[in-house]
This record gives C-alpha cells, structure tokens and sequence, in this order.
C-alpha cells in the first residue's frame, strides 16, 4: 500500500512538473512547450518574519493608484459642481478701421461686457443638488479607496502567509527526504 502510495504520489509530482513548466513558458512569453531542465542544490528558505502594516508596503500599487485618482476626480467633481453659484463674466473688444481709400487710417473700436448670474433656469436648487450628488459621489469614492487599501493589505497578508506556509513545508519535507 505504501508502494502504490508513494507510486501515485511520483505520478502526481510529475504532472504538477509538467503544468508549472507550460506555466513558466507562458509567462515567458514561450509559445511552444519547452523543456527547462535546472540543476543544483536548493536550501530551504528561512520564513520570512511578519510584515508590520506599513502604508507604504502599498505604495505605487496599480489599484491604489486607480482609486486615487477616482477620489482626485470625485473632488474635482464637487468643486465643479459649485461652479454655478458664481457669477459668469464675458468681455469682448474688436479694432477696425474704415476709410473709402484702400489704405484706412480712420480707427474704430467697441467693447462689450456681460455679467450673469442664473437664478432661476438652473439656479441655485439645481446647484444645491448637484452639490449633494457631486459630494455622495467623494464618499464613494473615499469608501472605495479604503476598500481596495485594506482588500490589499488583506491580500499582502494572505501571500505572506502562504509563503511562510510553503517555506516551512519545503523545510519539513526536506527533513522527511533526509530520514
């Protein structure tokens, strides 16, 4: 019995060595299977220690960088969104000069300016509630980004526990091969 078992578990290691190889070989950018065959001697990696829970073990991550840009743009949206509460000013100036001859020399000029203010065709209610929308929207977006923060530092956990995992399997079952 222990004959078949050791038997099947050879077997299954070889499969396993054969889907970590086509593994390799399409992160490699390899399209055929290719052999990799590799020799020397391997020691057991030490676990690694516990991973305090520093910012900056994030930083610079695609996804954090991904929401915050979403809350930057959320902030833009609120300061947009006010921008109705203010007052529009246009100005305008035009130079011409006429005269009946080809060359002119008599100048002329006009300037014109426009103050407005919406009051009631989307005034101030509407600004009120894009205000309210634009600032749900922030919160949002500051909840998704505290989210992703900790589902990242959730997962940085998780990789640092599976590795001390298989480092002290690797270490155990080089033990086992020993004896």
């Amino acid at each position: 019995a222990d004959l078949a078992a050791a038997k099947a578990d050879a077997l299954a290691s070889r499969r396993d060595v054969r889907t970590a190889r086509l593994s390799l070989n399409r992160l490699l950018g390899m399209d055929d299977y290719a052999v990799v065959v590799v020799t020397g001697t391997w020691v057991p990696p030490e676990v690694p220690p516990e991973p305090e829970p520093e910012p900056r073990l994030l930083e610079g991550h695609p996804k954090l960088a991904s929401l915050e840009a979403s809350v930057a743009s959320a902030r833009a949206g609120v300061a947009s969104s006010q921008a109705s509460l203010w007052p529009t000013l246009s100005a305008s100036y035009s130079r011409t000069w006429k005269d009946p001859q080809w060359f002119p020399d008599k100048p002329g000029w006009s300037a014109s300016g426009s103050l407005s203010y919406r009051l009631f065709s989307g005034g101030p209610t509407q600004t009120w509630y894009a205000m309210q929308k634009a600032q749900r929207n922030l919160e949002g977006a500051q909840a998704d980004f505290r989210s992703g923060r900790s589902s990242l530092r959730s997962s940085l956990e998780s990789a640092w526990a599976n590795l001390a995992s298989a480092a002290s399997n690797v270490s155990v079952a080089s033990e086992s091969l020993d004896a």
